[in-house]
């Protein structure tokens, strides 16, 4: 169950909630253009901006959140690592450990599993940073993959 809510106007909390299991939910709203948001637990929430409300009109929207856990598989005994900002505009330092001096494999998965990025970068021991520019992706969530010899380092972004 979503809750749909219209920001600068659901001021008195007349927000209203979508219905199990189709989704279906229904609103009166006076002639204008609006943004609405649809937000539910364990998913990213979604706004969608400059919809068209006609008086005696239905307007319809086909709505699908994006679940936080979407189909990124985790590599066996892999290790989080720390992307920042996150959510990002793609713009991103990602930190990670190292032993020493080695090379470092840095991957970037699509959520639908396709690689969208792969570099190869300096690490040393200690903790590593490493700035991405991912700005050139569509907004989505990814997965980045770091390898090196102490193994491999997992986390997501959210780019928007």
């Amino acid at each position: 169950m979503a809750r749909v809510y219209i920001p600068l106007h659901d001021i008195d909390n007349s927000f209203v909630f979508s219905k199990l299991p189709t989704g279906y939910y229904s609103r009166l709203l006076y002639e204008g253009t609006y943004s609405l948001q649809f937000t539910a637990p364990g998913y990213f929430p979604k706004t969608i901006h400059n919809v068209q409300v006609t008086n005696r009109s239905t307007t319809s929207l086909n709505v699908q959140l994006v679940p936080l856990n979407i189909g990124l598989a985790e590599k066996q005994g892999s290790v989080p690592l720390t992307i920042s900002p996150n959510p990002s505009d793609g713009r991103i330092i990602v930190e990670f450990p190292g032993t020493g001096n080695a090379h470092s494999t840095v991957e970037v998965y699509a959520a639908n599993g396709g690689l969208v990025y792969n570099n190869v970068a300096m690490c040393s021991a200690g903790n590593n940073r490493i700035r991405l520019d991912l700005s050139f992706l569509p907004c989505g969530l990814y997965q980045v993959r770091i390898q090196n010899e102490t193994g491999t380092y997992i986390g997501r972004v959210m780019i928007y």
